[in-house]
């Protein structure tokens, strides 16, 4: 019932498990139509007859090719993989295509293999805009998607939590968020998350950052916006940026920028947890 829901009508023969109270008090209240068949009359309930002689010859078959207890139970699962892929004489459809509407997929598909049915386009336009929309009222962000080739930013994870940036280039896309990333330090190809994935502008050292989502990096000046060399960022005595942020540039002027130090930096993002400042007049008072 769990996979295929309450039946209409149930045909069963008259064993006692069928004719009990509480199996009549199940089908009462599950609204089943409970249909018995004729005493000492197996004919009457023919589809499950000659389903039972067919699974009867199948296991005849197998003890015939002779099997162990290992082997039983797999030869059991491929006899009944073939008959559920096999099309019936009276339906002309197997009956995998009557309950899920398509065969199975087997070896012999390797033979003249079919690709897949798209969903349908109006199954996809609902789940693209049932995306959108949680996106929105929950704050969600969509990320843009890569192309081959482009130059990006993964992560290396040391442990849950921490995690430093590498230099990447996109070789392919497998599903809708997952890709495939060539490593040049590495020379080897790693799959990542596209969560786990930035576009690279700028190319800088990374291997020696650590990223602190509490520091907020310092902007560079309106000057320096206009520059395209860039320095590589600092070294393991800095805390870590976002890949491409940060970098002071090289042979442009900059406007110095007002000193603050990474407390101050944590207090204007976590007002929570800042201490209020004292009136001098006040305590003068």
């Amino acid at each position: 019932m769990s996979r295929f829901g309450i039946p209409h009508t149930l045909v069963s023969d008259n064993a006692t498990s069928f004719t009990s109270v509480e199996f009549k008090d199940f089908c009462k209240r599950n609204g089943i139509e409970h249909v018995l068949s004729p005493v000492y009359h197996p004919a009457s309930n023919g589809q499950a007859e000659s389903f039972v002689k067919i699974v009867k010859r199948g296991l005849k078959g197998i003890i015939l090719e002779g099997c162990n207890k290992r082997s039983l139970h797999g030869k059991i699962n491929k006899f009944l993989f073939d008959y559920r892929n096999s099309k019936h004489s009276t339906t002309d459809q197997s009956p995998a295509e009557l309950v899920y509407g398509r065969a199975l997929r087997s070896r012999l598909d390797l033979i003249d293999p079919v690709a897949p049915s798209p969903s349908s386009t109006d199954l996809t336009r609902t789940v693209e805009r049932k995306q959108s929309s949680q996106a929105k009222d929950y704050k969600g962000v969509q990320r843009a998607g890569f192309k081959e080739d482009d130059n990006v930013w993964i992560t290396k994870n040391k442990d849950t939590k921490k995690f430093t940036w590498m230099e990447g280039v996109i070789k392919k896309k497998i599903g809708h968020v997952m890709y495939v990333v060539y490593v040049p330090s590495l020379k080897s190809e790693i799959t990542r998350h596209i969560d786990q994935i930035r576009p690279r502008v700028f190319s800088a050292a990374s291997d020696d950052q650590t990223w602190d989502p509490d520091v907020i990096p310092d902007l560079p000046s309106h000057a320096a916006v206009h520059c395209d060399a860039v320095a590589a960022p600092g070294g393991e005595g800095e805390s870590a940026r976002e890949p491409g942020q940060g970098a002071s540039p090289v042979g442009c002027p900059a406007t110095p920028l007002r000193p603050c130090n990474d407390a101050q930096r944590r207090r204007a993002i976590s007002p929570i947890f800042s201490t209020p400042t004292s009136d001098p007049h006040h305590d003068s008072e």
